[in-house]
C-alpha cells in the first residue's frame, strides 16, 4: 500500500497518525480514499499544497501513478512573481 505523509496541522483528522496507508493505483484515487476514511481529508490536503510522489514534485494534483511502495507527501505551495 502507498504511504501518505500527513502534514502536522492535519494530523488531528487522522487521530494523530503521521502517515496513512492507502490502497490506490493513482494519486486521485488515494485522495478519494482519504476523503472517505477521514471526512474530507483528501480535499484539505489539496488546498494550498503541492504533492511529492516518490521524490518528484507535482505542482498540481492529477492522476499520478502510485506503486504499492510509493511515498506521498505534501508541501506548502509557494507563490511569487
Amino acid at each position: 500500500m502507498a504511504e501518505v505523509e500527513i502534514p502536522s496541522p492535519l494530523r488531528s483528522d487522522t487521530g494523530g497518525a503521521a502517515t496513512v496507508n492507502v490502497e490506490a493505483t493513482n494519486l486521485l484515487a488515494a485522495l478519494r480514499e482519504l476523503d472517505h476514511r477521514f471526512d474530507g481529508l483528501g480535499r484539505r490536503l489539496r488546498t494550498g499544497r503541492s504533492v511529492v510522489v516518490d521524490g518528484v514534485l507535482h505542482p498540481t494534483v492529477g492522476p499520478v501513478p502510485l506503486e504499492p511502495d510509493s511515498h506521498v507527501s505534501f508541501v506548502a505551495s509557494v507563490a511569487g512573481g
